[in-house]
């Protein structure tokens, strides 16, 4: 829909200085952003997420358990209707190409890929032209989200934009031929994951309820065909739903207020708070700036998104079909959404040109400081892959330790699923390993279900050597953890408690963790 069609009139000004500016530039500045924005992984072993480390280890065994003995006897691979399977369904073939770390890294470039030019797709399909404006997603691009290795639901993001900017431009054509695009399109965000099938269902619903407050309601054909494509595609989906074992969790539900504040900080959130809090202050002062003077210009589709994007936000549970900071995901996602939808006013080539200086310096800036802190942490992960050389192929490790507080969060985390990478050097069963049987098709087998923890944080080294010597410990899976695990790496502070004759001997000390083997 073009800009006059969408109710709103552009300034002449803006429209003369667009294709002379706007056509040349835009291609080459995306490519310039977009090849600053890969270096962060292209210049580390593997990008450092918190999760990642754990889905690459996963991915790895669904690609090789059916050929490596050492991983079959402790995985199998169960394929099931399961809405959180991006990377299942590609990186293992991948994988078999290119080796695991560099299909992880292609992966994670082109889920990247598809929010960048999906934010660009839904502004060209809103505002009927191409814009420098969706430029402003590269600054958001390493957000909280993303460091914390929801790669699945950072693919689905991505997916979702092109879904949402598919509909809009779709809009004026064939009922039939719309439902069709849809219906792949939810088929294609159900199997990516499931929350990005809910926001790209809550978006369009949000420009049909806009068409309607402006057009009114349709009647006779052209309205039944309009619901019809519509609905049927999430109908379609509500049935895949059913037969997922994922429904068996519906009811694990948790909803915190806390949580609230911190999905909004996430937008901006990387390692250094200092720097993020300044970071999201300039955005918002310029943000708020710019509309004031109407230099910023929210489509009124997306006022209608923020409202109910914010609802929505404020009422969904904080673990949801037993996933844990489902609402705190929705922020960051929302504003590639609504940046698609709005558009920034440069009547003059002076003011594009200060316009593309100030999204190239501050997005520098971010890419500079994630590629600082991916370097040193990368160096954890060269003195996991050293410490691997200690443990027998085909072994049992356990990871334990536990957070010193808050004010270590945000670096403890970064290492907490690193020990994964064992699963790919020495084909071995890792306590941490994604295997949750109604979130992921991997599967540990039944002798080993009761020892694994499939999500979550690792038990305390110094609950377990307690839990083991107390004579009255109760029955549980850790009371029996000497036998059932071959080595135990020891994060966090824990590792510099342990006391002499405990029953482990010290193998490698990596600084943060230290790996121990389990004495019998």
């Amino acid at each position: 829909m073009s800009e006059l069609g969408a109710g709103i009139s552009p300034r002449r000004s803006a429209l003369r200085a667009a294709p002379s500016l706007f056509a040349p530039a835009l291609p080459a500045l995306f490519a310039a952003l977009f090849f600053a924005a890969a270096l962060p992984i292209a210049l580390v072993k593997t990008p450092v997420m918190i999760d990642f480390f754990n889905h690459l280890g996963r991915i790895f065994v669904i690609a090789n358990h059916d050929r490596d003995p050492l991983l079959a006897q402790y995985y199998s691979v169960v394929w099931r209707v399961i809405p959180n399977l991006a990377m299942d369904a590609v990186v293992p073939l991948l994988a078999r190409l290119v080796g695991i770390y560099l299909a992880g890294k292609i992966f994670v470039l082109v889920s990247m890929a598809l929010i960048l030019t999906g934010t660009h797709a839904l502004h060209r399909a809103l505002w009927g032209r191409w814009s420098l404006w969706p430029l402003v997603s590269f600054l958001f691009l390493y957000n909280w989200i993303f460091l914390y290795g929801f790669i699945n639901y950072v693919f689905g993001i991505g997916l979702a934009l092109w879904a949402i900017a598919a509909w809009i431009g779709g809009r004026e054509g064939s009922a039939s031929r719309r439902g069709v695009v849809s219906l792949f399109f939810a088929a294609a965000l159900f199997a990516s994951h499931l929350y990005a099938l809910g926001l790209y269902g809550l978006a369009i619903a949000c420009y049909e309820a806009w068409r309607l407050g402006g057009n009114g309601l349709p009647r006779g054909r052209r309205a039944a065909a309009d619901a019809a494509a519509f609905a049927l595609p999430f109908v379609a989906v509500l049935s895949l739903m059913a037969a997922s074992p994922t429904s068996n969790y519906a009811l694990e539900t948790v909803w915190s207020l806390h949580g609230k504040l911190d999905g909004l900080y996430f937008i901006v959130k990387t390692y250094w708070a200092p720097a993020d809090l300044a970071f999201g202050a300039v955005c918002a002062l310029i943000g708020l700036w710019a509309l004031a003077r109407r230099r910023l210009v929210l489509h009124p589709a997306g006022w209608t998104a923020l409202a109910a994007f914010a609802l929505v936000y404020l009422a969904m549970p904080t673990k949801l079909f037993g996933s844990g900071i489902a609402d705190m995901r929705l922020p960051a996602a929302a504003l590639f959404i609504l940046i698609g939808m709005a558009r920034w006013e440069m009547p003059t080539r002076r003011s594009a040109q200060w316009f593309c200086l100030a999204v190239a310096t501050l997005a520098l800036a971010r890419f500079a400081m994630i590629g600082v802190y991916w370097h040193r942490y990368d160096a954890n992960v060269a003195q996991f892959e050293r410490s691997f050389a200690q443990i027998t192929p085909g072994s049992r490790v356990l990871v334990a330790g536990s957070y010193d507080g808050p004010r270590s969060y945000t670096r403890e985390t970064m290492i907490v699923h690193m020990p994964c990478l064992v699963m790919i050097e020495r084909s071995s069963l890792e306590s941490l390993a994604f295997t949750h049987p109604g979130k992921q098709i991997l599967r540990v087998a039944p002798q080993f279900r009761a020892v694994s923890l499939f999500e979550g944080e690792p038990p305390p080294i110094g609950a377990l050597l307690d839990s083991a010597s107390a004579a009255n410990a109760p029955a549980s899976p850790w009371a029996n953890w000497r036998q059932n695990f071959d080595y135990v790496y020891v994060l966090y502070s824990e590792r510099a408690t342990l006391g002499k004759n405990n029953g482990l001997a010290l193998l490698f000390d990596g600084g943060p963790f230290r790996l121990y083997r389990i004495l019998r």
